[in-house]
């Protein structure tokens, strides 16, 4: 929802609409439809101001800004198959009595800490993830440019993009490091 309607400025009187908007389509894409309430229920139990015919404006509102695209990839799957393959290949050194579940947990807190900043809603999910795995490498000491070029270039993320958004992370991790 963030990175889709943070650029468009949002007014704040409809923001409660749109949050439950959101809810309600992502309620009928990961539940069963008998699962899904009612948009006169969601209104009701919602207490959010707006009204079932608002949420249905809403919702198509949304839809177009995503260009009816529901299925978007998000950097925790992305984080997830990049750590995948730097352990597969070989490209992940972890320290003795970490296991690679273990460091995945560690680093999946990390990104979550992350996404928690507005800041990293400008980049795209491939860069964000790929620029956390690279933090990650250069934490672990291994060689880690190498490592992150290879990864770039298997999932073909920009370089330019990717140097600006390494920078953010890594000044987070930095930040990060001190309370985590």
């Amino acid at each position: 929802m963030a990175s889709v309607f943070c650029p468009s400025k949002v007014r704040v009187k409809f923001l409660n609409c749109l949050a439950v908007t959101c809810f309600f389509i992502a309620a009928k894409l990961e539940e069963d439809i008998e699962h899904v309430p009612s948009l006169d229920r969601l209104v009701d139990e919602s207490e959010c101001g707006c009204s079932s015919v608002d949420i249905q404006r809403m919702e198509l509102i949304v839809m177009q800004k995503l260009n009816f695209n529901l299925v978007r990839t998000a950097p925790l799957e992305l984080l997830q198959i990049f750590h995948t393959l730097a352990t597969i290949n070989r490209m992940l050194q972890l320290p003795p009595g970490l296991t690679a579940s273990q460091h995945l947990r560690r680093v999946t807190h990390r990104l979550e800490v992350i996404l928690c900043c507005s800041q990293f809603l400008q980049f795209k999910p491939s860069v964000l993830a790929l620029a956390v795995i690279g933090c990650e490498l250069r934490l672990l000491g291994s060689d880690w440019l190498a490592t992150l070029v290879t990864l770039q270039d298997k999932v073909q993320v920009d370089g330019a993009l990717l140097s600006v958004c390494w920078e953010h992370v890594s000044s987070h991790y930095v930040a990060m490091s001190t309370t985590l």
